[in-house]
């Protein structure tokens, strides 16, 4: 795990701060994925929201907490807590009553791109129980849907598992899209359809 030593910490005020604070931004997919593991786990947090695209993470202050200037970043009773994977391995570590790590860590590659077969006769990726490989692609779904990739055609039994996570609020939350995303994305479909291209077409023909 990746926890850093107080004395390379700039900014010493989060040393002093009590409880979790995530630093995180919104449209990050490791932040994504940190927001949706605390959520599952019901783990109450501080949100401090760092702005990648104003480079907030360049800040001095920012930089004083973390020099990779990384999103997410943990500090938990002034500890401070870097890289998504090795947070979320502290978070589950820290509160175990609903464990979303498999315990084969070392098989979690592996067995997340075999899990998706899976799909057919289990309910999530890795089985009947929801870990995290289930909220790591259900960010690289959301990301395909909003690309327009044809999901519901090509991979029905993704779609459908997909779909069943959106009924969960801690997940449709997440993929809130700003309406102005939403609009350029849906004239950047429209202007490629105009033209002949598509990627149902470039897939199935």
């Amino acid at each position: 795990m990746v926890k850093l030593r107080q004395e390379d910490i700039k900014t010493k005020e989060v040393l002093d701060w009590k409880g979790l604070h995530l630093f995180h931004f919104k449209f990050s997919a490791c932040s994504m994925k940190t927001r949706i593991f605390l959520g599952l786990k019901e783990i109450d947090f501080v949100s401090h929201h760092i702005d990648l695209q104003k480079k907030e993470n360049f800040s001095e202050y920012f930089q004083g907490i973390t020099p990779r200037s990384l999103v997410p970043v943990l500090v938990d009773d002034g500890e401070v807590h870097i890289e998504s994977n090795d947070i979320l391995e502290y978070l589950d570590e820290k509160f175990p009553s609903s464990k979303l790590i498999p315990i084969e860590k070392n098989m979690l590659n592996y067995e997340t791109c075999k899990g998706i077969v899976k799909l057919n006769h289990h309910t999530y990726i890795l089985g009947n129980e929801l870990t995290l490989p289930d909220v790591a692609w259900f960010i690289y779904v959301s990301r395909l849907k909003l690309a327009k990739y044809p999901i519901h055609i090509l991979h029905p039994n993704v779609n459908d598992w997909y779909e069943s996570l959106l009924n969960r609020d801690v997940f449709a939350r997440e993929i809130q899209v700003p309406r102005i995303v939403r609009v350029m994305s849906y004239i950047f479909y429209v202007f490629q359809k105009y033209r002949g291209w598509s990627i149902k077409k470039q897939l199935i023909g």
